[in-house]
């Protein structure tokens, strides 16, 4: 599926987090990575933040978001401003 937002919108795509150890034992029913942590997979021509850019791991205000499931893919669509922080990982 290819989703292309309109206006001060993005398309976030959460990843799937792994349930199992590497013994077996199953870690929790819970089959996103963190509730509000994802991806920027595509930005709207009206996002106004230079800062925000595609493969970015932002924060999100979960509560505002349309969800949308494709297979095993969780899209979520957003407002610009519900983007809460970018997460920049250590080096």
């Amino acid at each position: 599926m290819n989703i292309r937002p309109v206006g001060n919108r993005l398309v976030l795509l959460q990843k799937e987090k792994e349930n199992k150890t590497v013994s077996g034992i199953i870690l929790s029913n819970n089959r996103y990575e963190d509730e509000n942590y994802a991806v920027i997979d595509a930005i709207g021509a009206g996002v106004k933040d230079e800062a925000l850019q595609l493969g970015q791991k932002v924060i999100f205000n979960k509560h505002m978001v349309t969800k949308i499931e494709d297979g095993d893919l969780n899209y979520l669509i957003i407002n610009e401003e519900d983007i809460l922080a970018i997460v920049e990982e250590d080096q």
